[in-house]
């Protein structure tokens, strides 16, 4: 085959009109406060680093184009026993396992030292979401092959299937503000009015919410 046949044939090869990806590109949503439910956790070992954690499965759980975006979220829970097999493991207080638990006990009055992971899957929580800069061993990630992940559960909005605390007229999030949270009655930032809601620590009225969602009252 001469040169100018295996140019034609690179050519030819090079020109597919379409190529499908055996899975579809993540959905990047805006790093910082979100609202989402925890559809399951698993218990999962590395054994190339001979460790073991937990894999949480977060779904958005919000007004806007976010809603419904599944993210990861991980718990290191220690090292692999020497025959490379789980051991029975103790997070200590202080651990990520006991913050995220610690959410759910401080408003439930739940057991302080035992963890349930079936729990999770009842709330609708208030979580971080970061994106992921740094590979396990922490190399940089070019910017392309960045994920995101949820890297902390900040509070609880309500408990799935309880009436929602909040009200039916405020919008349910301002972008750049964050989620309405019902936190104890505080004056409106812009016209002092008594309110006992806000976005993001931004205390807002019903008019003053609505004008900075951009639906005016």
């Amino acid at each position: 085959m001469t040169a100018e046949e295996v140019a034609r044939r690179l050519e030819a090869e090079l020109t597919i009109g379409t190529i499908e990806l055996a899975e579809t590109i993540p959905q990047r949503v805006t790093p910082g406060i979100h609202t989402a439910v925890v559809l399951n956790v698993r218990v999962v070992e590395y054994k190339q680093y001979k460790r073991c954690g937990l894999k949480y499965q977060f779904r958005l759980a919000e007004i806007g184009q976010d809603n419904g975006v599944i993210l990861p979220g991980y718990v290191n829970l220690g090292s692999l026993g020497g025959d490379g097999r789980s051991r029975r493991f103790k997070p200590s207080a202080g651990s990520k396992l006991a913050r995220w638990w610690r959410v759910i006990a401080d408003h439930t009055g739940g057991h302080r030292k035992r963890v349930m992971l079936s729990e999770f899957q009842n709330f609708l929580f208030e979580v971080v979401v970061i994106n992921v800069a740094t590979d396990s061993r922490q190399r940089d990630i070019p910017e392309a092959a960045r994920g995101q992940a949820v890297s902390e559960i900040a509070s609880i909005v309500q408990r799935l299937g309880e009436p929602s605390p909040l009200p039916k007229g405020y919008p349910r999030f301002i972008d750049g503000f964050g989620p309405l949270r019902a936190d104890g009655t505080d004056r409106c930032e812009h016209c002092q009015e008594l309110t006992p809601f806000s976005y993001g620590g931004r205390r807002l009225c019903l008019t003053h919410a609505h004008q900075q969602s951009g639906g005016e009252r």
